[in-house]
């Protein structure tokens, strides 16, 4: 049996908190596509390293806030920010398609404002 929509979200969120990038990598299905407004990150690996190590490996001791989530089927919204030493993050958004257990597609949207 696959995991629902939020139990993936969950993960995904409890993976984010703790920095666990291999748990993060293995909510994501193989041929997933994240999408930001600089491109478009393929599969696990190029959203891992692409996305969330090169984003992370730039805050200092962040720390990120699930302000709002809504979910409906396949889908997950999410309103989100973050803060750390050296920047902020006052307003980000996100969207998952989240399908057999894994999620397949995402769009990342958020503002960094250096301290």
């Amino acid at each position: 049996m696959s995991r629902s929509a939020m139990e993936v979200f969950e993960s995904h969120k409890e993976a984010i908190d703790t920095l666990n990038f291999e748990q993060l990598a293995a909510d994501y299905a193989e041929d997933a596509i994240l999408l930001t407004l600089d491109g478009a990150h393929h599969g696990r690996d190029g959203i891992l390293t692409g996305f969330f190590q090169a984003i992370f490996s730039q805050f200092s001791n962040p720390k990120i806030y699930f302000n709002k989530v809504v979910a409906e089927d396949d889908l997950v919204l999410l309103e989100w920010s973050a803060e750390a030493d050296n920047a902020s993050v006052p307003y980000g958004s996100a969207v998952f398609l989240i399908r057999d257990g894994m999620i397949q597609r995402q769009g990342e949207w958020f503002n960094v404002v250096p301290k």
